[in-house]
Order: C-alpha cells, then sequence, then structure tokens
C-alpha cells in the first residue's frame, strides 16, 4: 500500500506541474478549465494591442501590421485547441485521485474496520467463559473472518490493479507528447 500512497502522491505533483505548463495562469485553472476565455490569452491580448497601435502608423506599415495581428489570432485559436487537446491526453492522470486511488482508500478503510472487528470477535472469543457463548462467540468470529477475508481479498486485487494504471498513464504521457509535438509544429508553421 505505501507503493500505491507513494505513486498517487507523484501523480498528483505530475499533473499540478502539467497542468501548469499547458496554462500558467492559475486563475484560469481556479475556474476548472484549462484555454483562457476568449480576448484573455496573452495572444489576443497581444492582437488588440497591435490593432489598437495601428492607428499610430504610416499607411505602407498597417498591412504587415494587420497581417500580424491575423497570424496572432490564429495562434491564439491554435492554442486554446492545443491546451484542450493536451489536458485530454492526461485525463487518466486527472482522474487517478477521484476514481483508483478513492475506491483503494475506502476499501482500505473497510478492510481496517473488518480487521478491528475480526480482532474484538476473537478477543469476545476467548473472554467466553461457557461452552455455549463459546460456541456462539465462535460463530461470529467465524463470521468476522469471513467479511475480513473478503475485504482483503478487494484490496489485494486494487492493489494488483497498479501496474496497468501504470501503463495507462505512461500511455497518456506518450500522447501527451505526441500532442504537444504537433502544437508546437502547428505555431512554427503559423509564424513562418
Amino acid at each position: 500500500m505505501q507503493k500505491y500512497d507513494s505513486y498517487h502522491n507523484s501523480v498528483s505533483k505530475l499533473v499540478d506541474l502539467l497542468e501548469a505548463v499547458n496554462q500558467p495562469d492559475p486563475n484560469v485553472l481556479a475556474t476548472g478549465r484549462v484555454e483562457c476565455p476568449p480576448d484573455e490569452d496573452p495572444l489576443d491580448k497581444m492582437k488588440k494591442a497591435l490593432e489598437a497601435f495601428q492607428e499610430f502608423l504610416s499607411p505602407e506599415k498597417v498591412g504587415p501590421v494587420a497581417k500580424i495581428c491575423g497570424i496572432l489570432e490564429n495562434a491564439a485559436k491554435c492554442k486554446r485547441d492545443y491546451q484542450i487537446k493536451k489536458r485530454a491526453c492526461i485525463r487518466h492522470l486527472r482522474r487517478f485521485d477521484t476514481l483508483e486511488y478513492k475506491t483503494l482508500v475506502e476499501n482500505r478503510e473497510n478492510f481496517n474496520q473488518a480487521k478491528s472487528a475480526m480482532d474484538l470477535a476473537k478477543h469476545e472469543v476467548k473472554q467466553a467463559k461457557t461452552t455455549e457463548q463459546i460456541e456462539r462467540r465462535a460463530v461470529l468470529y467465524q463470521q468476522q473472518v469471513e467479511v475480513f477475508d473478503e475485504q482483503c481479498n478487494k484490496v489485494i486485487k486494487l492493489l494488483e490493479e497498479l501496474p496497468g494504471i501504470k501503463t495507462t498513464h505512461s500511455k497518456d504521457l506518450t500522447e501527451l507528447t505526441r500532442c504537444s509535438r504537433e502544437y508546437h509544429l502547428a505555431m512554427l508553421a503559423l509564424f513562418k
């Protein structure tokens, strides 16, 4: 279980860092979205600033600046699209905390409760004084052992799923790398 907890901590930190790389503005991330609202992206703001600056330029320089504004508009749209795609690439990593880890924590709590109940039933069998009490408490103890075994098997099954989860997360990171490459190539094509 320590490895699972350690992996959970690593995944949580990794997701926070990947989200910060994908969207450096914590105010945007606080809204639950990864992309800036229209006209709030730094590229959109740069475009607005250049458009406002155009009125101070000579007519022959307005054309190239207008072209740059068009490029910035396309770049901002491309950036928003890829921010959404990159976030989708790490969906399994992002959901690990609320799905697999939460399930493990709940089952671990049930396991600990079953263990405590089994230990209590065992203690009661030892404290029994008559044969009738011993028999009754032994039946209760056996029931608690069965519940404990069931909970133990559930926890073991969840722990055995960790290698598969790690494989899925590795695939997510590979997909994120591919998507990031596509994004940078798309931006390169826009700014050529």
